[in-house]
C-alpha cells in the first residue's frame, strides 16, 4: 500500500500542473515581416535581484529600508534622459522565468522550472534568435540559456566558484565590466556590434547574491546596488565612446525583486516589482511613470532592433515608451498583432485537430467577428491612414488573441479536473474500505474494465494527449473498478455515520490546518482541536501549544546570529534538553537479557555543546564578510552526522542474548516488545537529540527552540494517549487512532510553520545553509534546506511510531488526502500574483508533506525497532 500511496500522491501533484499550468510553447508558428530598426544596437543590463524601491518613485517597505536606500546618481541620469517605470514580473519570481519573460515575452509554466535550469527544457524563440549579432556576458546559470546554440552569438561566463555568499561579490560585476572592455577593444567584435541588429546582454549578479546573504534592508545590499549602478554607468560610457553614432539603446531592469528576508519566488510586491530605465534612439523622454508587464519588454526590444516579436511572445508593445509618430507606432503595433495572431492560429489549429469537442473562440467584445477579422480591420485602418483607430484596433486584436489562447489552453481543464478528483476520491475510499468476498460478477467486471481502458486509450491517442493523461484516466478507472468489485461501500458509509463526533473533530482540525497556510498560528491551535475528545490532553499540550503559537506570530526571516536573542535561544535549548532527559534516565528497565541496555545521553549532549561553539565561530567569519573555512564547514558536517553514527553503532552492538528466537522478529514486533517497557520512548528521545545538532547548524533564529518544543508537545500527547488507551475498558482503539492521526497532522504542519516557514516559494532562503559552505551550489543548498524542513517532521513521526497500533496512519493519510483535494480547487491562475503564488505553494506543500509522512513513517518504524538479539558464540 505504501507504493500505491506514493504513486497516487505524485500523480496528484502532477495533475495540478496538467490542469492549471500548460506550456504556452507550440511548434510551427510563422514569423511576420518586421518594421525598420530604431537603434543599431540594443544593450540590455539585468541587475539580478534589484528591488523597485531603489528608485525614488517607489516607497520602501520599512523605515529601516528607507534608511539604507541606495544613492544612485546614474539611475537619476537615465531617468532624466529617457523613460522610467516599473516592470511587473509573475510567479515564480526566479531568475530563469524572469529572463525568459524578458527575452522571449512568454511566462513559462511553473513546471518548466523543474525540467531544467542551465539548459532550456523546451525550445522557444527569443529576441537574440532574430538579431544579427549577440554578445552576452554574465552568470553561467543564465547566459548559456539564450546564447549557447546560436551561431551568431558570442558569450562568456565566469566560474561558478566566484559566486561566494560571504566573499567579495562585487568581483562578479567587475568581471563582466572587464570582459566588456576587452571585447569592445577587439576589432572583430567591434565591427559586429557596430552594425544594425546587434544585441548585448549584461547580467550582473552581485546584488542578488548580497541580498540572499545580508537581506535587502542592509548596508551591504545598498553598497552592492551602488556598485552595480557604477558598473552599468561605465558600460554605458563604454558604448557611447566606442560607438559615437548615438544609435545605442540602453535598457536597465531586473529579472525579479527580493523580499525583506532575502528570498524570492513568491508573489509579494517586493518580489514582483522591478525597476525599468530606458534611454536611446526611438525611446521617449518623459517624466511620467510607465507601468508594464515584464513580458511586454520583449516586443520593445524587438522593435528597437528592427525584428518581429518572438514567435511565442504574448507581450504587448508598450508604445508609451516610444518617441515615434502616430503612424510609426500604429505600424509596429500592427506587426505585434500579426505575430500574436499567427500564434493564436497555430493553437487553434492544434486544438481543432486534437479535441473532439472543439468549439471555435468568438471574442466577447466583438460578437459575430473572429479574431482574424479584427486583425484584418486593424491592417485596413492603417492602410487608409487612420492611425489612431488602427492603434486601438491592433490592441483589441492582441487582447482577443490572448483571451482566445487562454480559452484553448483551458479547454481540457473541466474534464481533467473531474477525472482527477474522481480517481483520488475513489482512492480515499479504497484505502479505508473493507474487502468483500469475490462474487460471480468479478469476471464480467474485469472484462468491462478492460474494454473501458482500451476505449479510453484510443480516445487519448486520437487526441494526441500527453502521457500523463493516460495515467490520470487509467488511475481513476482502476481505482473505481477495484472499489466496486472488491470493497463494501455500504460498510464505509455505516462507519462514518456511527462516528459523528470523531468526524466533527476531524473537520475542525483540518479546517484549522487549512487556515494555517494564511494564518500560521492556526497550526499549533490544531493540536488543541485534535485533543478535544480527551480533555486531559488539552491540559498537557496547552503550554507547549501556546509557546508554538507565539513563535509563529514572530515575523519570518529573523536573523539572530551573534545577537542576544540568539544566545538566549541556545540557553533555552540546553535547559529544555537537560530537563527533558532527566525522567528518562531514571526509567526502570526490564532485566530481560534479550533487550539491549538503554543508550547513553552523554555523547549527544557533548556534541550539542560542541555544535554551538562551532556555529558561533562560523557566524563570526560569515558576518565579517569572510569565506567559511573548510575546517569549520567539515566540522559542521561531522557534527550533524556523528550522533546518527553513534546510534547506528548502538543498534548493532547490543548486549548478547541468552536465547535466540526461531526467526528474526519484524520491526513492528520489536516495537511492540519495546513499548511494553517504554524503551521506544527512550530510543525516540535519543534520536531527537541526535537530530538536534543538524537543526542547530541550520537555524538562524528560533528554529531549534521550536524543534525542541514540538518534540516535547508530541511526546506528551503520545504518552498520554498510551496511558488512556491502556486504562480504557473498551477494546476499540478507533477514537484514540483518530486523535493520534489528527495530532500527527497538526504536529507535522506545526513543524513546518513554527520554524519560520510560510506558504510561499520564497519561504526558503540560503542564509540557513551558509555554515556548511558559502559558495553558490544550487543542488547542495537546496538539499540542506530540504533537510532542515524534514528534521522536525521526522521527529514528529518518530514519536507517533511508538504506538503499536498502526491504524492511525491510515486516518492521517486520509486527512492529508482531504486537504489535498481542498487545495486542488483553491489553485488560481488569475488575480494578484501573491494569491496565485500562495495557491500554488499551498497544494505543493500539502503534497510534499504527505510524501514525507509516507516515507518517514516506515523509516521511523525501522529506527525505533530494537535490533534482533544475537546468539552467544563459543
Amino acid at each position: 500500500m505504501l507504493w500505491a500511496r506514493l504513486a497516487a500522491r505524485v500523480l496528484l501533484l502532477k495533475a495540478v500542473f496538467d490542469i492549471y499550468f500548460t506550456s504556452p510553447i507550440v511548434d510551427g508558428v510563422d514569423r511576420v515581416e518586421p518594421a525598420p530598426w530604431l537603434a543599431r544596437r540594443v544593450v540590455l543590463v539585468v541587475i539580478d535581484g534589484l528591488r523597485a524601491d531603489v528608485l525614488d518613485i517607489v516607497a520602501p517597505d520599512s523605515r529601516f529600508c528607507r534608511q539604507h536606500r541606495p544613492v544612485v546618481p546614474f539611475f537619476d541620469f537615465l531617468a532624466a534622459r529617457g523613460v522610467r517605470g516599473i516592470s511587473h514580473t509573475r510567479v515564480p519570481t526566479e531568475s530563469r522565468p524572469g529572463h525568459v519573460a524578458l527575452m522571449a515575452g512568454i511566462y513559462e509554466d511553473v513546471s518548466a522550472v523543474t525540467r531544467g535550469w542551465k539548459a532550456n527544457p523546451v525550445p522557444f524563440d527569443t529576441v537574440a534568435n532574430a538579431s544579427r549579432h549577440v554578445l552576452a556576458l554574465g552568470s553561467p546559470d543564465i547566459i548559456p540559456m539564450f546564447a549557447r546554440d546560436l551561431p551568431h552569438a558570442r558569450f562568456e561566463t565566469y566560474s561558478a566558484d566566484l559566486q561566494d555568499f560571504s566573499g567579495n561579490t562585487t568581483v562578479l560585476d567587475e568581471w563582466v565590466l572587464h570582459r566588456l572592455q576587452h571585447l569592445l577593444g577587439d576589432e572583430q567584435v567591434h565591427a559586429e556590434i557596430s552594425g544594425p541588429g546587434a544585441f548585448v546582454l549584461l547580467h550582473l549578479l552581485a546584488v542578488d547574491t548580497v541580498g540572499h546573504a545580508a537581506r535587502p534592508c542592509s548596508s551591504a545590499y545598498r553598497a552592492a546596488v551602488e556598485h552595480a549602478a557604477e558598473v552599468a554607468r561605465q558600460a554605458y560610457d563604454l558604448f557611447n565612446s566606442a560607438f559615437p553614432d548615438n544609435s545605442t539603446a540602453f535598457v536597465l531592469t531586473s529579472d525579479h525583486g527580493m523580499s525583506h528576508r532575502g528570498s524570492h519566488g513568491g508573489g509579494d510586491e517586493s518580489e514582483t516589482r522591478t525597476p525599468l530605465l530606458a534611454v536611446g534612439p526611438g525611446l521617449a523622454h518623459q517624466d511620467a511613470l510607465v507601468s508594464v508587464n515584464q513580458g511586454d519588454l520583449a516586443p520593445l526590444l524587438a522593435v528597437l532592433l528592427g525584428t518581429a516579436p518572438p514567435v511565442h511572445s504574448t507581450g504587448i508593445l508598450p508604445h508609451a515608451m516610444l518617441d515615434l509618430s502616430e503612424r510609426e507606432i500604429a505600424r509596429r503595433l500592427v506587426v505585434n498583432a500579426q505575430q500574436m495572431l499567427a500564434l493564436f492560429r497555430r493553437k487553434e489549429t492544434l486544438r481543432r485537430e486534437r479535441d473532439f469537442l472543439f468549439s471555435a473562440y468568438v471574442p466577447d467584445s466583438h460578437p459575430g467577428h473572429t479574431v482574424d477579422m479584427i486583425c484584418q480591420r486593424a491592417q485596413n485602418l492603417f492602410s487608409i491612414a487612420r492611425h489612431r483607430h488602427a492603434i486601438n484596433e491592433a490592441k483589441e486584436c492582441m487582447h482577443a488573441c490572448l483571451a482566445g489562447m487562454q480559452c484553448y489552453d483551458r479547454a481540457h481543464r473541466p474534464r481533467l479536473t473531474a477525472v482527477v478528483v474522481l480517481g483520488y476520491f475513489g482512492f480515499m475510499l479504497l484505502s479505508s474500505g473493507n474487502k468483500k468476498a469475490q462474487s460471480a460478477t468479478f469476471r464480467h467486471g474485469a472484462i468491462a474494465t478492460t474494454l473501458c481502458g482500451i476505449a479510453l486509450a484510443w480516445l487519448l491517442l486520437a487526441q494526441q494527449s500527453p502521457w500523463s493523461y493516460y495515467l490520470h484516466y487509467g488511475f481513476a478507472l482502476v481505482v473505481w473498478a477495484r472499489l466496486i468489485l472488491f470493497h463494501d461501500l455500504s460498510h464505509i458509509l455505516k462507519v462514518i455515520a456511527t462516528h459523528v463526533k470523531a468526524l466533527t473533530v476531524s473537520l475542525v482540525t483540518l479546517s484549522l490546518l487549512a487556515i494555517s497556510f494564511s494564518f500560521r498560528p492556526a497550526a499549533p491551535l490544531a493540536l488543541i482541536a485534535a485533543s478535544l475528545p480527551h480533555w486531559p490532553l488539552i491540559r498537557t499540550v496547552f503550554l507547549p501549544t501556546a509557546v508554538l503559537a507565539a513563535l509563529t506570530l514572530l515575523p519570518p526571516g529573523l536573523d539572530w546570529r551573534l545577537t542576544l536573542p540568539g544566545l538566549a535561544s541556545w540557553l533555552v535549548i540546553l535547559a529544555l534538553v537537560f530537563s527533558s532527559i532527566v525522567p528518562f534516565t531514571s526509567i526502570s528497565y526490564s532485566p530481560s537479557p534479550t533487550l539491549s541496555s538503554p543508550p547513553s545521553f552523554l555523547p549527544p549532549l557533548v556534541i550539542i555543546s560542541t555544535t554551538m561553539v562551532v556555529a558561533f565561530l562560523s557566524d563570526t567569519l560569515i558576518l565579517a564578510d569572510q569565506s567559511q573555512s573548510l575546517a569549520l564547514a567539515t566540522m559542521c558536517f561531522i557534527l550533524s552526522l556523528a550522533p546518527l553514527f553513534l546510534l547506528r553503532y548502538q543498534q548493532h552492538n547490543p548486549h548478547p542474548a541468552d536465547t535466540t528466537p526461531a526467526s528474526p522478529p519484524s520491526n513492528v514486533q520489536r516495537l511492540k516488545a519495546n513499548s511494553s517497557i517504554d524503551r521506544a520512548a527512550t530510543r525516540t528521545r535519543w534520536l531527537t537529540l541526535a537530530l538536534l545538532p543538524a537543526m542547530l547548524l541550520l537555524s538562524v533564529s528560533f528554529e531549534a527552540v521550536a524543534y525542541c518544543i514540538i518534540c516535547i508537545a508530541i511526546d506528551c500527547i503520545i504518552t498520554a494517549l498510551k496511558r488512556t488507551q491502556s486504562l480504557s475498558s473498551s477494546s476499540s482503539t478507533w477514537p484514540h487512532d483518530v486523535t493520534l492521526a489528527l495530532a500527527v497532522l497538526a504536529g507535522t504542519f506545526t513543524a513546518f510553520f513554527a520554524l519560520g516557514n510560510v506558504s510561499s516559494i520564497s519561504s526558503f532562503d540560503v542564509i540557513s545553509v551558509l555554515r556548511f559552505g558559502t559558495v553558490f551550489a544550487p543542488a547542495a543548498m537546496a538539499t540542506l534546506i530540504v533537510v532542515k524542513i524534514c528534521i522536525p517532521i521526522f521527529a514528529v513521526l518518530l514519536h507517533a511510531a511508538r504506538m503499536p497500533n498502526e491504524n492511525w496512519f491510515t486516518f492521517a493519510c486520509l486527512g492529508c488526502d482531504a486537504l489535498s483535494l481542498f487545495f486542488l480547487f483553491q489553485v488560481r491562475d488569475e488575480g494578484s500574483w501573491k494569491d496565485i503564488g500562495l495557491s500554488i505553494a499551498s497544494v505543493a506543500i500539502v503534497s510534499l508533506l504527505h510524501l514525507l509522512l509516507l516515507l518517514f513513517h516506515h523509516f521511523s518504524l525501522w529506527c525505533l525497532a530494537a535490533p534482533a538479539p544475537r546468539p552467544h558464540t563459543l
